[in-house]
């Protein structure tokens, strides 16, 4: 399922940080834990497209922010999930950038200006 943009500016930033979300995913779990990663996520831009299509329903700001806020909390639970002893070290990394790229990608989203309003 693919996300439904507002413009170009947005498609890139959220495929830029939904490849970097899954690719962390990716290196530190098993290929059924990863599919099951897969399919939450799923679900979550199904939620976000729905919410776009309803348009009478919240607002710009939530619309453009639920993929991020969304991802970045199911990831930082799927990391918990996860982590042992032995990928300690990789999953703190991850969650450390993870937290850092959310940032970079509301301030971007931020400067997306609402169509229609």
């Amino acid at each position: 399922m693919k996300p439904i943009y507002v413009n170009k500016e947005h498609e890139i930033i959220i495929e830029k940080y939904l490849d970097t979300v899954c690719s962390f995913a990716e290196q530190c779990s098993s290929k059924n834990k990863f599919n099951n990663f897969l399919d939450v996520l799923e679900q979550i831009i199904e939620y976000h497209n729905e919410y776009k299509i309803a348009a009478h329903t919240g607002n710009w700001s939530d619309f453009l922010l639920i993929i991020p806020i969304n991802v970045t909390t199911m990831t930082n639970g799927f990391f918990a999930g996860i982590e042992n002893k032995r990928n300690l070290t990789q999953i703190r990394t991850y969650q450390m950038l993870l937290s850092e790229i959310l940032q970079e990608v509301v301030n971007k989203l931020g400067d997306i200006k609402p169509r229609n309003e």
